[in-house]
C-alpha cells in the first residue's frame, strides 16, 4: 500500500506546459513565419522572374543569330509568338523552356525588341540593356494611346464628331466626353463616359451631340485612357450653325409681268426655298399667308398661331384630315418640302404676305416675310360710243375702264366685211381712228382691250358708212338781172363748196374764160388728163398770195368758197368748174356754164375783110349796149 502512495505521489509531482505558455509559443512562430514567409516568397518570385527574364534574353539571342546568318537588310522583322513557337518568315526561334502565349521579338535598328512577351505569369517588355518585366502587361505600357478626333457635321442643334482611338499595348480602357459651353465653360451636358473592354483600337465612331443652341460656340474635350490609366486628351472648339431664314423667288411666267404695274399683277408665284444645309435632317419648315393661295405641294398638317407673336405653335401642329393644296388666310401649315405658292384671286390687299419658317425641335431663329403684290383678276370693261364719220375717215369714241392695274394695250382693227378685219386703225386715248377710207362706204371695224397685267375684255364690233362728198354748189348773178341774146356785162359766180364731214378739205376752180376771185388764190395745179375734168392733186405751185386773176384752162386751189367775176368781153360761153378733196376723195366736179359778155361798139375794130361790114357789127353791137345799159 505505502509503494503504490508513493509512486502516486510520485506522479503528482511532475509539471506540464500551461495554456499562456503554448499561446506564447504560437505567436513566437506567427512572427517567425510573418518575418520568414514573405521573404521565402521574395526569393522565389525574384527566381521566377530571374528564369523569365533568361528565357525572354535567351529568345533575343535566338533571334540575334537568325538575323545575321540571314542577312535579310529588312529593316524590321517581327518573330511572333503563340504558345506553340515564336516564327517570322516561316522559321522558328530556338526556344529554351517553355514557349510564351503572347507577344513578339522585333528587330529595329540592329537590336531586338521585346514585345509584350507572356508566359502565362510575367510580361517583358523593352531590349537587353533595358528590359522590364511585370506580371501586368498594361503596367508596362508608357506610352499615351493615339487619339484623332474630327468634326463630322455641325447643324444648328447638333455636333457630330468622329473618334479613332488606338493603343497596341495596353489596349482602350474607356473614352470620355466632355461639351463646355466656350463662354461660361459650364459642361452643356453630363459628362460621357464609354468602357471598353480592352480594344486595341476604336475606329471611326460617330459621336452625337444633341439639342443645342444654334449658333453659339462650345468647347469639346475627348480623352482616351489606356490599360495603363494613361489620358490621352483632344480639345476641339466647335460652332453650331445658324438657322437661315427661308428664301423667296418669284417664279417668272412670259404671259404675266414680273414688276408689278399700279402695285397689281395678274397672278404671283413664290417659291419657298427653306434651309437645309444648316438644319438636321428632322427640322420641320412651316408656312403661312395672309391671303388665299395654292400650293405645289400637298399639306397634311396645320398649326395654330401664338397671338403673341404670329409664331406657329409648334406643340398644337395636327393632322387637317384631307390633304389639300389650298392655303386658309392665316393659318400655318408644315410644308414638307420646298414649295410654290400661286395667288391668282382678286386681291386689292397691299399688305399680303407669305411667312415662312424653320424649327429644329431645339431653335426657331423667327420668320422670313415676303410681301405680296395686289392680284387685278378683273377683265376690264369696254363700250363703244357714237361713231364721228367723216368722208375719209372714221372716228370710233369708246370707254375701257379697269379700276386697279389700269388700262393697257387697245386695239383697233377694221375691213370692208366683217370677217376680213385686217387694217389697223389708229388709237389714242380714247378713240380709234380709220382714216384713208373711201367716201360713201361701209365698213366694219373691232376695238379690243386688255389691262395693264393681261386681262381681256370682250371686244365690241360695228359697222359705220363714211360721208358722201357733196358736190359744190354755184350761182350766177348777172347785170343785167337777165341776159340779152346770152349776153350780159358782169356775171358774177359763186362757187360754196361742201364743207360737212370732211376733215382738211382742199377747195379747187377751173374757168375757160378769164376772170378775177374776190380772195387770192394758194396754188396753180395741173389737170389729170387720166381722171378728166379734175386737177392734178399732187401737182400743184404755189402762187403769189396776191393773185386773183384766173387765167383761162387752169386749175387754181383756193381757201374755200369764193366768188368770180366775168366782166372782159367775149362773143363765147364759157364753164366754170369746181371740185371738194378731201385728200383721198373727190365727186367729180360741179359745172357751170358762163354767159357771154358784150363789147363796147366804140372800142371794137375789125381788120377782118372777110368779116361783116364794120357798120353793120357795130351797128348791132349798139343795138345790145344800148340795151345792157
Amino acid at each position: 500500500m505505502r509503494n503504490l502512495k508513493t509512486k502516486s505521489n510520485k506522479f503528482k509531482s511532475k509539471k506540464g506546459f500551461t495554456l499562456i505558455e503554448l499561446l506564447a509559443v504560437i505567436v513566437i512562430l506567427a512572427i517567425i513565419a510573418m518575418i520568414a514567409v514573405p521573404t521565402v516568397l521574395s526569393i522565389i518570385e525574384k527566381a521566377r522572374k530571374g528564369a523569365f527574364r533568361n528565357s525572354v534574353y535567351g529568345l533575343m539571342e535566338a533571334a540575334d543569330i537568325y538575323l545575321a546568318s540571314e542577312n535579310t537588310g529588312s529593316d524590321e522583322i517581327e518573330f511572333v509568338c503563340d504558345g506553340i513557337s515564336c516564327a517570322a518568315n516561316g522559321h522558328a526561334l530556338e526556344v529554351k523552356g517553355t514557349v510564351p502565349l503572347s507577344g513578339s521579338l522585333k528587330s529595329n535598328g540592329g537590336d531586338v525588341l521585346a514585345n509584350f512577351i507572356r508566359n502565362g505569369e510575367y510580361c517583358a517588355l523593352g531590349t537587353k540593356n533595358n528590359l522590364d518585366i511585370n506580371k501586368d502587361c498594361n503596367k508596362l505600357d508608357y506610352t499615351p494611346a493615339l487619339l484623332d478626333v474630327t468634326l463630322i457635321k455641325a447643324t444648328s442643334k447638333s455636333i457630330v464628331v468622329q473618334i479613332t482611338a488606338t493603343d497596341t499595348e495596353s489596349n482602350i480602357k474607356k473614352i470620355t466626353y466632355k461639351l463646355t459651353d466656350a463662354t461660361t465653360d459650364k459642361v452643356v451636358d453630363k459628362e460621357q463616359n464609354e468602357d471598353y473592354d480592352g480594344d486595341k483600337s476604336i475606329q471611326q465612331k460617330n459621336v452625337t451631340f444633341d439639342d443645342l443652341e444654334s449658333n453659339h460656340q462650345y468647347k469639346l474635350t475627348v480623352t482616351a485612357t489606356n490599360g495603363n490609366n494613361q489620358p490621352s486628351e483632344k480639345t476641339m472648339d466647335i460652332a453650331t450653325r445658324n438657322i437661315d431664314n427661308p428664301t423667296f423667288t418669284v417664279v417668272t411666267d412670259p404671259t404675266n409681268p414680273t414688276d408689278a404695274l399700279n402695285g397689281y399683277l395678274k397672278s404671283q408665284t413664290i417659291t419657298v426655298n427653306f434651309d437645309h444645309k444648316n438644319t438636321p435632317d428632322t427640322a420641320k419648315n412651316y408656312i403661312k399667308t395672309s391671303k388665299k393661295g395654292t400650293s405645289s405641294v400637298e399639306l397634311k398638317e396645320s398649326c395654330e398661331v401664338v397671338a403673341e407673336t404670329g409664331a406657329p405653335n409648334f406643340e398644337s401642329c395636327a393632322s387637317i384630315g384631307t390633304p389639300t393644296k389650298e392655303l386658309e388666310p392665316n393659318k400655318w401649315y408644315v410644308a414638307p418640302e420646298d414649295l410654290s405658292v400661286t395667288y391668282s384671286e382678286n386681291s386689292d390687299d397691299d399688305k399680303a404676305a407669305l411667312h415662312a419658317s424653320t424649327y429644329d425641335g431645339k431653335n426657331y431663329n423667327g420668320t422670313g416675310v415676303y410681301t405680296l403684290s395686289k392680284i387685278d383678276a378683273t377683265n376690264p370693261t369696254l363700250t363703244l360710243n357714237d361713231v364721228t364719220q367723216k368722208t375719209n375717215s372714221l372716228l370710233i369714241p369708246f370707254t375701257a375702264e379697269d379700276t386697279q392695274s389700269g388700262i393697257g394695250e387697245i386695239t383697233c382693227k377694221y375691213g370692208e366685211s366683217a370677217d376680213s378685219l385686217t387694217l389697223d386703225g389708229t388709237v389714242t386715248d380714247n378713240s380709234c381712228s380709220l382714216t384713208g377710207l373711201e367716201a360713201d362706204k361701209n365698213y366694219y371695224y373691232q376695238v379690243c382691250a386688255e389691262d395693264k397685267v393681261g386681262n381681256k375684255a370682250d371686244c365690241q364690233s360695228g359697222n359705220t358708212k363714211t360721208k358722201a362728198i357733196t358736190n359744190p354748189v354755184m350761182s350766177s348773178t348777172k347785170t343785167p338781172a337777165t341776159d340779152i341774146g346770152g349776153y350780159v356785162k358782169t356775171e358774177v359766180i359763186t362757187v360754196t363748196f361742201g364743207k360737212d364731214g370732211i376733215d382738211s378739205p382742199k377747195y379747187y376752180i377751173k374757168s375757160t374764160k378769164t376772170g378775177t376771185t374776190n380772195n387770192a388764190v394758194l396754188s396753180t395745179c395741173t389737170n389729170n388728163d387720166t381722171l378728166g375734168t379734175v386737177p392734178n392733186f399732187n401737182d400743184c405751185t404755189p402762187v403769189s398770195s396776191e393773185t386773183k386773176s384766173l387765167n383761162p384752162n387752169t386749175w387754181y386751189e383756193v381757201s374755200g368758197d369764193i366768188q368770180i367775176t366775168y366782166n372782159e368781153p367775149t362773143t363765147e360761153n364759157g364753164n366754170l368748174n369746181a371740185v371738194t378733196y378731201d385728200g383721198k376723195n373727190y365727186k367729180g366736179s360741179s359745172n357751170q356754164t358762163l354767159l357771154k359778155i358784150f363789147y363796147d361798139s366804140a372800142n371794137v375794130t375789125y381788120t377782118n375783110t372777110s368779116a361783116p361790114s364794120v357798120k353793120t357789127v357795130k351797128d348791132g353791137l349798139d343795138y345790145i349796149y344800148g340795151k345792157l345799159s
